[in-house]
């Protein structure tokens, strides 16, 4: 998992990479911790994905652009367009049917 630290920064990462999971979270999030866990058991299983973390507290242009209304949220992105958003992680097996259907999914700019 990748970590952004700038807007700059994650947007090039987004429009660089064909397929982008941005794990948006908080440092004091519970929640966020464990879904952080998950993505970190699910993203090897799919090489062709990139996935970032970004700390809400340092993105709020991503914040507004995104309508986040909670974190952890988790935005996918196909060729820097976003195509879904996550707010429930729920299971490893949950977030691995998700990057399935990711993976394999076409840009339907939703």
């Amino acid at each position: 998992m990748l970590i952004c630290h700038n807007e700059e920064e994650l947007n090039g990462m987004i429009k660089q990479n064909r397929r982008t999971v941005v794990f948006v979270h908080t440092a004091m999030c519970g929640t966020c911790r464990l879904a952080e866990r998950f993505l970190t058991i699910v993203e090897p299983m799919f090489e062709n994905v990139t996935v970032v973390k970004a700390d809400i507290s340092f993105f709020p242009a991503l914040a507004g652009e995104h309508k986040i209304e909670s974190v952890p949220c988790v935005l996918y992105f196909i060729d820097g367009n976003r195509v879904d958003r996550q707010y429930a992680v729920h299971s490893v097996s949950y977030l691995y049917d998700t990057f399935s259907r990711f993976t394999t999914a076409k840009e339907d700019h939703t």
